[in-house]
């Protein structure tokens, strides 16, 4: 059931990827893969991912935790 639940995930995210022309939009749905894709325990598949998302748009901070500031 998790392995289905991450799959359909996956897809949403893979629709909304190739819909989007908006860049941090794209940023953020490439990040959320990361996420995804760690949960996963997919590491390279992830970082993959995070490279991709700070390609497209690398003003956009990316945090994995928030500060405690």
């Amino acid at each position: 059931a998790r392995g289905e639940r991450a799959q359909a995930a996956q897809s949403i995210l893979d629709d909304e990827l190739a819909a989007t022309e908006d860049d941090a939009t794209r940023a953020d749905l490439l990040a959320e893969r990361g996420r995804l894709l760690v949960a996963q325990g997919r590491a390279t598949d992830a970082q993959r991912a995070f490279r991709e998302a700070l390609a497209v748009a690398p003003e956009v901070l990316l945090l994995d935790e928030p500060t405690n500031h």
